[in-house]
């Protein structure tokens, strides 16, 4: 038989697939946690207090339908940084 068709085996009842026909886990979990282990510890900043109730309504409204800039091509998203 060719290498890369599956030889299969006769285990009691089961035909039993073998074992690098399985899937894979995608890389090793030894390295996780890598990149962040590795960051400096910075201390987290002091943010104004987001609007509650009836004034995040209107901070909704007004960054959705007054603020508005109509341009050509597709709107800019919230978190655009462009100008």
């Amino acid at each position: 038989m060719s290498r890369y068709q599956p030889q299969y085996t006769v285990c009691g009842n089961l035909l039993c697939s073998p074992s690098w026909a399985t899937g894979k886990v995608h890389g090793s979990l030894a390295r996780a946690g890598k990149v962040r282990g590795q960051c400096p510890k910075v201390a987290k900043q002091d943010k104004k207090k987001t609007p509650k109730g009836r004034a995040l309504k209107r901070l909704k409204y007004i960054r959705r339908f007054v603020n508005v800039v109509v341009g050509f091509g597709k709107a800019r998203g919230p978190n655009s940084n462009q100008q």
